[in-house]
């Protein structure tokens, strides 16, 4: 039973690593969205990647069009 334990404990830090990020970006996203305006999308993607690499949160390359378009439709 002790072995599953440690698999029990590091579980959770997973998860808490990955609802940070998610809050991360959607700080993030916001930020690039008030920033941006109206701004051509490659502005807008330009901005993001910076505020992401300056944050260390990566993301997929499909996850960061997929929130230019967002951005870019204010959802």
């Amino acid at each position: 039973m002790n072995d599953q334990q440690p698999a029990e404990d590091s579980a959770p830090e997973l998860d808490e690593s990955s609802a940070s990020d998610v809050d991360a970006i959607a700080g993030i996203a916001v930020e690039v969205r008030d920033t941006a305006g109206a701004s051509h999308a490659d502005d807008i993607e330009a901005m993001l990647r910076r505020r992401l690499a300056e944050s260390s949160v990566e993301v997929s390359e499909d996850d960061v069009q997929n929130l230019v378009q967002q951005i870019r439709e204010g959802d």
